[in-house]
């Protein structure tokens, strides 16, 4: 799939449009910070997967190198969406249940795309975990988000089973403790990995 320019801002969007849409007038520094966050997400998206495009035209030559920015193109535009989703919640939510739902449900899957994902992306500046150490060494880029991948993976789909079944606060406690800890875990592996690369960059 080849996303036009046009393609690419309208989806990247989505969480402004969104917001823009579905919000109440924003007041006071809350509301400021609120529309400032969802804006620059929303950019930040946009910039992604403009970037994300350039560097695979540029990668003609390379299939897999292709393949996988066209894979980290997709999940920024999975987060974007998601992002969009729980920005609406509450103009879509009947009662309290069903809003702590529609802002987890997203988040629970972008935990499962960028799990499954994540390990397939080459290096780039946008998409992964981009430690020192992963960045100067390809080996370790790899071993590092496939890590963070399966916890992430592992993390997302308990996440769901608990937004399914209505545990709301489960669900916060499990993918904010999820999340951190595959990046905790992600980096640290990066770490081991570049010390023992004899293709390492010091």
């Amino acid at each position: 799939m080849r996303l036009s320019f046009a393609e690419t801002v309208s989806a990247a969007l989505l969480p402004a449009e969104a917001y823009l849409t579905w919000s109440a007038s924003p007041e006071g520094n809350a509301g400021r910070l609120a529309t400032w966050g969802v804006l620059g997400v929303s950019l930040y998206a946009a910039s992604a997967i403009a970037w994300l495009g350039w560097q695979r035209r540029r990668a003609s030559e390379s299939p897999a190198r292709q393949a996988g920015l066209h894979v980290g193109q997709c999940l920024m535009l999975s987060l974007s969406t998601g992002l969009a989703v729980t920005v609406g919640a509450p103009a879509v939510a009947a009662d309290e249940s069903q809003f702590k739902a529609w802002l987890l449900l997203p988040l629970a899957i972008d935990f499962v795309l960028i799990g499954a994902l994540i390990g397939k992306v080459p290096p780039n500046i946008f998409v992964g975990l981009r430690t020192p150490w992963a960045r100067r060494s390809r080996l370790a880029w790899d071993h590092a988000n496939r890590l963070a991948g399966k916890l992430l993976l592992i993390t997302g789909v308990a996440g769901l089973a608990c937004v399914l079944c209505g545990r709301s606060a489960a669900a916060i406690v499990l993918l904010g403790t999820g999340g951190v800890m595959s990046a905790v875990a992600g980096a640290c592996r990066s770490f081991r990995v570049w010390r023992t690369d004899p293709d390492r960059v010091a």
